[in-house]
C-alpha cells in the first residue's frame, strides 16, 4: 500500500514540477505576446503619424506656393496698370501738346507773322518740350513697370523657398517618424520571438520534467513496471 501512496504522490508531484514550468513559460510567452502586440501597434501608430505629417507638410508647401503665385499675380497686375496709365499719361501729354502747337500757329497766322525766326522757334521748343514730357513719362512708366514685376519675381522666388523649406521639414520629420516605426516594428519581432521561444522552453521544459519523474518512478520502484 505505501508504494502505491509513494508512487502516486511521486506522479503527482512530476506533473505538479511539469505544470509549474510550463505555466511559468506561458506566463512569460504571453507577457512578451502583450509587449509585441504593443509595440506593434505603435510602429503603426507612428508610420500613420508619418503619412499624416507628409500629407500636411504637402498641403503646407502648395499653399506657400500658391501664396507666392498669388502675391505674383497681383504684381503682374500692377504692372499692367502702371503700363496702361503710362501709355494713357504720354497719349494725353501728345493731345495737350498738339492743341498748344495748334494754338501757337493760330496765333502766329492770326498776327500775319512768317513762321520763320522767332515764332518758329517757339514751335520747335514746344514740340521738344512735349517729347520731353513724353519721354519723361515713358521712363517713370517702365520704372514702375520693372518694379512691379520685380515684386512678382520675388514673391515666387520666395514662396519656392518658403515650400522647400517646408518639404524639407517634412523630410526630417518623415525620417523621424519611419525610424521610430522601425524601431517599434523591431521591438515587436524580438517580442514575438521571445513569446515563441518561451511557448517551445515550456513545452520542453514541461516534457523535460515528466522524463525526469519517469524515470525517477522507474528508478525507485523497479518492481511496478515488472508488474
Amino acid at each position: 500500500m505505501a508504494t502505491y501512496v509513494g508512487v502516486g504522490a511521486l506522479i503527482i508531484g512530476t506533473l505538479i514540477s511539469a505544470y509549474s514550468v510550463y505555466s511559468q513559460s506561458q506566463a512569460q510567452a504571453q507577457q512578451a505576446q502583450a509587449a509585441g502586440i504593443a509595440a506593434q501597434r505603435q510602429s503603426e501608430y507612428q508610420r500613420q503619424l508619418g503619412i499624416y505629417a507628409l500629407a500636411s507638410y504637402q498641403a503646407e508647401a502648395a499653399n506657400a506656393r500658391a501664396m507666392g503665385e498669388a502675391q505674383a499675380a497681383q504684381y503682374e497686375m500692377q504692372a499692367k496698370i502702371a503700363q496702361q496709365a503710362g501709355d494713357l499719361k504720354v497719349k494725353d501729354t501728345y493731345r495737350a501738346g498738339e492743341r498748344l502747337q495748334s494754338t501757337a500757329r493760330a496765333s502766329i497766322a492770326k498776327s500775319g507773322v512768317d513762321m520763320t525766326g522767332s515764332p518758329l522757334d517757339v514751335v520747335l521748343e514746344n514740340a521738344a518740350a512735349i517729347e520731353e514730357e513724353a519721354e519723361r513719362l515713358r521712363y517713370a512708366t517702365a520704372v514702375d513697370v520693372a518694379s512691379a514685376k520685380g515684386g512678382a519675381g520675388f514673391s515666387r522666388f520666395q514662396g519656392e523657398i518658403n515650400a522647400s523649406s517646408i518639404e524639407r521639414e517634412s523630410v526630417m520629420r518623415q525620417f523621424g517618424y519611419n525610424a521610430a516605426a522601425a524601431g517599434y516594428g523591431s521591438e515587436a519581432g524580438m517580442q514575438f520571438g521571445n513569446a515563441s521561444r518561451f511557448r517551445t522552453a515550456g513545452y520542453i521544459g514541461a516534457g523535460s520534467s515528466i522524463l525526469a519523474g519517469t524515470g525517477e518512478l522507474a528508478y525507485r520502484y523497479p518492481r511496478m513496471g515488472a508488474k
